[in-house]
């Protein structure tokens, strides 16, 4: 085997010997250090203890008669935490369906409001026929949009319920009380 300009001929228990250009001599006796003993990985590892903080207590159980459109309020918490991110601020720790807010919605859905409305200081309410524009009709809204942006906020108790416009348009209803 050729490396660079030297030639290894063989190998043999003294050592190993080169063919070499003129300016080079043959080399005898270099052995490897033999190791007295098996280092022990874990002498080298740094001991690191990770501590995660405790995960929040599950959302209160919905009172009879109502069903949580869970499927939906995660969709709209993941809309509302996409804005939040593309903004430079952190996600809500907390978005969750809540029963008070599912009669809400539901009762929205039920009766065919057709514009976005604000009811409270920490509260949106709003319609429109997806997710997606529901987000883009929140965003477009000044008010709506600060209390999306709100910094000191870090939950949200949601839901949203499915419903139809008197000309038979689907359209998704959803309410968030921010806190």
């Amino acid at each position: 085997m050729s490396v660079g300009h030297v030639t290894f001929l063989r190998a043999d228990p003294k050592g190993a010997y080169l063919q070499a250009t003129p300016r080079l001599q043959a080399i005898e006796g270099i052995t490897a250090p033999v190791p007295t003993a098996t280092p022990d990985p874990a002498s080298f590892a740094q001991q690191i203890e990770i501590i995660l903080p405790p995960p929040p207590p599950p959302p209160p159980p919905a009172p009879a008669g109502i069903t949580l459109n869970r499927a939906d309020a995660a969709q709209f918490c993941a809309n509302i935490n996409a804005q939040r991110q593309a903004y430079g601020l952190p996600a809500l720790s907390r978005c969750y369906a809540t029963a008070a807010r599912q009669k809400h919605a539901n009762a929205m859905a039920a009766t065919f409001p057709i514009e976005i409305w604000h009811p409270g200081d920490d509260n949106i309410v709003g319609v429109a026929p997806s997710h997606g524009a529901l987000i883009e009709a929140f965003m477009n809204s000044q008010g709506h949009k600060d209390q999306i942006l709100y910094p000191p906020y870090t939950g949200a108790r949601v839901a949203c319920a499915w419903g139809k416009h008197p000309d038979y348009v689907p359209l998704v209803y959803c309410t968030a009380d921010f806190y």
